[in-house]
């Protein structure tokens, strides 16, 4: 038998970096006590985990849980239904596309499903 978690949060691993030249997403990604953290303009905040990634943290997160195939989605902090169509579908293809990767790279592990720009 096959275990699986079918529901669980992406963030792609580049997000800081995409953050800083992309406002008109309105997060910011700060250091508290040595741990990242994602906060928005909305006024909600969270740590980022590693395990959001999908990479090797993601991957001990769950041979310590005895799963063996975890189904990832953009976490719905993510979704970005407050900003402009085209920028939705801007971000749409970047979480899309890094996911498609993680997926790629451990192939059996994990799988997708895609966010869409439910804007436009």
């Amino acid at each position: 038998m096959t275990i699986i978690d079918a529901h669980t949060h992406f963030i792609p691993e580049s997000l800081e970096e995409e953050a800083v030249h992309r406002p008109e997403w309105g997060i910011e990604l700060t250091r508290r006590d040595g741990t990242r953290w994602v906060s928005h303009e909305q006024g909600f905040a969270y740590p980022l985990d590693e395990t959001f990634f999908g990479g090797d943290a993601k991957l001990a997160d769950m041979d310590s849980r005895g799963l063996e195939l975890s189904v990832m989605s953009i976490s719905p902090t993510l979704f970005f239904y407050w900003i402009g169509a085209s920028d939705a579908v801007s971000f749409a293809r970047y979480a899309n596309d890094a996911l498609a990767d993680v997926v790629g790279r451990v192939e059996g592990r994990l799988t997708g499903v895609a966010t869409l720009p439910m804007q436009d």
